[in-house]
C-alpha cells in the first residue's frame, strides 16, 4: 500500500511540473530579476547581475575581436534592446546577428566563457566601473579597467593605500628596507599595496602580515592563475586573509604587458608609491611613471643617490612629485600633508 501511494505522489508531482512549468520558470526568473542563472559556486557572492554582465562583455570582446575600449563601445549600443544584467543567450539571436556570427557560435564562446569564470571561488567579488566597490580613485583615471576581480577583504580599498614595490632580485639592504617601510605604514595606519612579484613584492606582503599589519596584492594574473609559482601559498593566504586584486578575467592568457597595467592599477588605488630598490630596467620604475602621471607622489631610499652603478634615481630626484627620504617619518609628512606636493599642469594618459 505504501509503495502505490509514493507511485501516486510521484505521478502527480510530475503531472504538476509539466502542467505548471511556464508559470514556475516565469515566476523564478521574476524572482531572479529576470535572469535565468543559478546562484551556485562564485554566482552566490558576486552579484549574478555583474557575473552576467562580466560573461557577456568578455564573451562579445572575444567574439568579435574587439578592445576592451571598443567592447565597451560596441555594448553600449545594445543595453537599449538587451538587458546584459541576464544571460547573453537570452538573447542569442538578435546579439549574433549585430555580430555578424551564427548563434552557435555565439553560444559557444559564452558556454566557454561560463566554464572560465567556473573557476572563481564562491567568496571572489566582481566590480564593474559604475557599479559598487568599485574604488572612485581608479574610475576617475585614464582607461580605468572595466571589472575588477576581488578575492578577500574588499573593504580595504575603501582605506589609505600606500604602494611599495621594488626588484625581484633584491639585495639584503632591500629587503630589509622593504620590511621597515611595510611596518612603518602599517603601523601608520595605511594599507600596505604591492604586487606579488618575487624578491621585493614578496618581502614586502610578508612583513605586513608578520606585523599584523593589512596589505592588498595587484596582481598581472587572472584570479584563477599564480605568478610566480612559489607564492601559491602566499596567494592562497593574502587571498584568505587579506585582498587580492586584479583586472584581468579568468579567460585572459597572461600576457608580458599586463604587468606593467597592472601598475598603473596599483598606482591609481594609492596615494603614493614607495620604491624601495629598482635597476635601471625594473618594473617598478613602471610604476613610478604612472605614479607620477596619476599625481601620486614618489619615494625612494636617499641612499640610492649615492650609487654610481644607478643612474634613475639621479633622473628622477628633479621631477616635481619625487621624493628621497632618509628616514621613513618623511614619507608620512607628505602623505598627511605637512609638505606641499608640487606638480606640472599637464595630466598625461595612463597607458
Amino acid at each position: 500500500v505504501l509503495s502505490l501511494c509514493l507511485l501516486y505522489v510521484t505521478i502527480l508531482v510530475r503531472s504538476c511540473i509539466r502542467l505548471f512549468q511556464p508559470e514556475v520558470v516565469a515566476w523564478l526568473k521574476e524572482k531572479s530579476g529576470g535572469c535565468g542563472v543559478s546562484t551556485s559556486g562564485s554566482e552566490a557572492r558576486s552579484n549574478r547581475s555583474e557575473l552576467n554582465r562580466a560573461i557577456s562583455f568578455y564573451t562579445i570582446r572575444d567574439v568579435c575581436k574587439l578592445s576592451d575600449a571598443r567592447t565597451e563601445s560596441f555594448l553600449s549600443t545594445l543595453t537599449a534592446d538587451i538587458n546584459l544584467c541576464c544571460s547573453l543567450l537570452d538573447f542569442a539571436a538578435p546579439v549574433a546577428e549585430i555580430c555578424g556570427i551564427s548563434v552557435q557560435r555565439l553560444r559557444a564562446v559564452h558556454a566557454d566563457m561560463r566554464r572560465r569564470f567556473a573557476g572563481l571561488k564562491c567568496p571572489d567579488l566582481i566590480c564593474r566601473r559604475g557599479g559598487p566597490g568599485y574604488p572612485e580613485q581608479l574610475a576617475v583615471g585614464a582607461k580605468p579597467p572595466p571589472f575588477l576581480f576581488l578575492r578577500g577583504r574588499e573593504e580595504l580599498l575603501k582605506e589609505r593605500v600606500v604602494s611599495v614595490v621594488g626588484t625581484r632580485r633584491p639585495s639584503s639592504e632591500g629587503l630589509a628596507e622593504a620590511a621597515v617601510i611595510a611596518d612603518f605604514l602599517g603601523s601608520s595606519g595605511f594599507i600596505v599595496a604591492s604586487g606579488m612579484a618575487a624578491g621585493i613584492d614578496t618581502a614586502v606582503h610578508r612583513a605586513a602580515m608578520a606585523f599584523g599589519h593589512r596589505t592588498i596584492a595587484v596582481l598581472g594574473t587572472p584570479l584563477t592563475n599564480v605568478y610566480p609559482t612559489e607564492n601559491a601559498a602566499l596567494q592562497i593566504e593574502l587571498g584568505s586573509n587579506q585582498l587580492l586584486v586584479t583586472q584581468f578575467p579568468p579567460c585572459e592568457v597572461t600576457q608580458p604587458w599586463h604587468f606593467p597595467q597592472r601598475n598603473a592599477t596599483m598606482s591609481a588605488i594609492s596615494e603614493a608609491t614607495v620604491v624601495v630598490e629598482a635597476g635601471a630596467m625594473s618594473g617598478a620604475l613602471i610604476q613610478a611613471d604612472y605614479s607620477l602621471e596619476q599625481r601620486r607622489p614618489v619615494f625612494f631610499p636617499r641612499r640610492a643617490l649615492a650609487r654610481p652603478d644607478l643612474v634613475w634615481p639621479r633622473k628622477y630626484i628633479d621631477k616635481p612629485g619625487v621624493y628621497a627620504y632618509g628616514q621613513p617619518e618623511e614619507i608620512l609628512a607628505v602623505l598627511n600633508g605637512d609638505l606641499q606636493v608640487r606638480w606640472e599642469s599637464q595630466q598625461l594618459p595612463l597607458f
